[in-house]
């Protein structure tokens, strides 16, 4: 029976959630981490809503001349300017892509999108989110 129940869980879509809140440069940001069969969709929002969204896919291995690993990073919706949202989605790719061939469906909304935060505190919400990870 326990046998059953695996492949069963194996066949569900929704295969994990976790959420979390850490305070960002004085502004709490929720944190949704959510694993499905194919995909990985992670929210991370100061605003209680979502923002723009990236699609993040690893591509291949070794593909460029230094022999490090290509990733596509598209914007699906929202600000095709915010490059820290760009930046979120390359390096949370890389760390999923170590484990796991699930592509990356990622949300950021900033309280202020012209003053994203810094970069060291993207550094210790990044630690975290690996720290917490689903994947």
């Amino acid at each position: 029976k326990k046998q059953n129940m695996e492949s069963e869980k194996e066949k569900h879509p929704l295969q994990g959630a976790k959420s979390f809140n850490l305070v960002v440069d004085g502004i709490v940001t929720n944190i949704v981490l959510t694993a499905f069969a194919t995909h990985l969709f992670v929210v991370i929002t100061q605003r209680k809503k979502l923002g723009t969204m990236y699609n993040a896919v690893k591509e291949s291995e070794g593909a460029n001349d230094t022999g490090e690993a290509c990733y596509n990073i598209s914007t699906l919706i929202g600000s095709r300017d915010d490059t820290v949202g760009e930046l979120l989605a390359r390096r949370l790719i890389a760390s999923i892509s170590e484990t796991t061939n699930k592509s990356l469906i990622l949300s950021v909304c900033w309280k202020n999108p012209k003053a994203p935060p810094s970069i060291p505190s993207l550094k210790s919400m990044m630690a975290e989110i690996e720290q917490q990870r689903i994947w």
